[in-house]
């Protein structure tokens, strides 16, 4: 399990409003015992008041944000990373320039995968089109071929029809 900065926080600040009230107390029942009482009633109200509205201020403007960080960190970092979130501070503080600079980059990585997606297309096309090539050049060497043993074919009969006419020729001289 996680601390919580909240409730870290409000233990400290309770320590400290303990201590301050027992030196404070200390003093009041030293100086003026009659006014004892009513110090600690007051020292007590104040003291809850101040922690809660710790608390809430702490909420409010501390864990709140680091809960949006934590939920776009966690969507980012998922199997199906969204990109198009970004996180939402109000708050002009450390707090917002730390989510700026995130969001940021997330928009880099964005831009970064959108250009590899073009790449991408651009690569499968060209991919096509060279197989296209590559079946017309298979196409026309196939043909040439063909032609090849034609041309073969012819100069062999030419081949065998000059050896007949030139033993026709032998046999009449």
């Amino acid at each position: 399990m996680t601390h919580s900065i909240v409730r870290d926080f409000n233990i400290k600040l309770l320590i400290a409003n303990v201590a301050m009230s027992f030196v404070f107390l200390l003093f009041t029942y030293i100086t003026t015992p009659q006014e004892f009482f009513k110090t600690l009633i007051e020292h007590s109200v104040l003291a809850i008041g101040i922690q809660v509205a710790a608390y809430f201020l702490l909420k409010k403007y501390v864990v709140a944000p680091i809960h949006e960080f934590i939920d776009v960190s966690s969507d980012i970092s998922s199997g199906h990373a969204n990109l198009t979130k970004r996180i939402e501070i109000q708050q002009q503080n450390e707090i917002k320039v730390a989510a700026n600079y995130i969001n940021k980059f997330i928009s880099n990585i964005q831009n970064i995968i959108g250009h590899i997606k073009v790449s991408i297309l651009e690569t499968i096309s060209d991919s096509t089109k060279l197989n296209s090539v590559v079946e017309e050049l298979k196409d026309s060497s196939n043909l040439n071929n063909e032609k090849s043993k034609d041309i073969q074919n012819i100069s062999n009969k030419i081949g065998s029809h000059l050896e007949i006419t030139e033993e026709a020729v032998i046999s009449t001289v």
